[in-house]
Parts: C-alpha cells; structure tokens; sequence
C-alpha cells in the first residue's frame, strides 16, 4: 500500500513499495557529478576546477529475471502505479553488498552539531577502539538517503568516528539519527515517463529500469 513521507527539506512524496519477488537480476549503480573543467589558454595542462556542492547523485539501472505472467503482473502494477515520475520507491540498488566487509558494532547514529562538511559525518555509539567498523564501499542509509563509504572507519576510546561519504548529505541530520548498516535502501524515482516491458514466443516477461536519486 502507497504512504505519503515528507522529506527534510519539505518535498512530499506519494512512496510506492516495491515488489517482494522476484530480485534483480543484473544492476549497474552511477556517481553523477557536476564538475566544469576550464583549461588555460596560455598554460598548457593548467586548468580551473569547478565542483557544484550537493551536486552529486546516484542513478542506476536494474533489470528483473525473465517472469511468468502471474510474478510479472505485480512489476507491471508497480509500473503503473509510480506514474511516471511522480512517485517514488525505496531499493537497495547494489544487493551484493547489503552486509557491510566492516566489522559494524555499536549502535551508530549521527552527531549532526559535528557536522564536519557535506560529505563528512562525526557519528557516536559504536563500540569503542575497534579498527575497521567500516571499509570502503560499505553503505549506510540516514533517513531515507543511501551513501557508500569512502574511507576505512575506525571508531575511538568514546565510539566516536568520521565518516567519508558520497554522495553528500541531502540534510544536517538531527541529533542520534540512526545509521543503517544492513540491507540499505535509498528514495528513488524513475529517469524518464516511460516505462516498457518486453515478451517473447515463451510468454515470459523481462523489465528494465532507468531510475535517479530522488532528493
């Protein structure tokens, strides 16, 4: 059943869920994002970098095994009913890592007054002096946005730890949000209105989507 969520920044959503079965078959995960490059007319290999800050975004495609009529009607459901890119749905859009290589103990949850920039988060509650809480490209999920870790984590004597992220915070969390670290989702929308299915002579039904990081 839809539910309406409001995000951080005020944006209201109508949330779809999405289909319990059949998983992905095959996915391929995007980082966007928006850098401008000038380079010098008078200096060979100089050039001015300019980086656009909460610019950064995930966009993905997924596709579903090949489906029988009967598994293939609920995807077709969920098709319909996003209504193009009006509303929105939660997925984890890499399963293969949905357990952290990390050993991930503690309770963690945001310090958002420590905020150190957008794309560093000072977190607290874990488990104190343990070396490798997280590894790179491990996910966490915050409210309802998904980042992959840059940096190993290492929590201190207070379990205390900084964490690298991408893509940057969409918000300063509150105080003692919790951070996911299993099965992470983040809110997506479909690219584009269309959306498509292909059938064969065996009347199975394979689906596709383009989709972006709603934000």
């Amino acid at each position: 059943m839809s539910s309406t969520i409001t995000l951080p920044n005020g944006n209201v959503y109508t949330l779809i869920p999405l289909p319990a079965y059949p998983g992905l078959s095959q996915f391929s995960l995007t980082m966007i994002d928006s850098v401008a490059v000038v380079p010098s007319p008078y200096v060979p290999g100089q050039a001015q970098t300019q980086t656009w800050p909460g610019a950064d975004a995930w966009a993905f495609n997924f596709t579903l095994p090949k489906m029988n009529r009967m598994n293939a009607s609920n995807w077709k459901g969920f098709m319909a009913e996003l209504r193009g890119m009006a509303n929105v749905f939660q997925i984890n859009p890499d399963p293969a890592s949905s357990t952290p290589l990390g050993k991930a103990l503690g309770a963690p949850v945001t310090s958002g007054t420590n905020l150190t920039s957008a794309t560093s988060l000072v977190t607290t509650g874990w488990t104190h002096s343990i070396t490798g809480q997280l590894l790179p490209g491990d996910y966490i999920q915050i409210g309802y946005h998904l980042h992959e870790v840059c940096e190993q984590v290492n929590s201190d004597s207070s379990g205390n730890a900084t964490i690298s992220i991408y893509p940057s915070l969409r918000d300063v969390p509150a105080n003692d949000t919790p951070i996911l670290l299993f099965n992470c989702v983040g809110l997506f929308r479909l690219k584009n209105n269309s959306r498509a299915w292909h059938s064969d002579f065996t009347g199975l039904t394979q689906i596709s989507f383009d989709v972006t990081e709603v934000r």
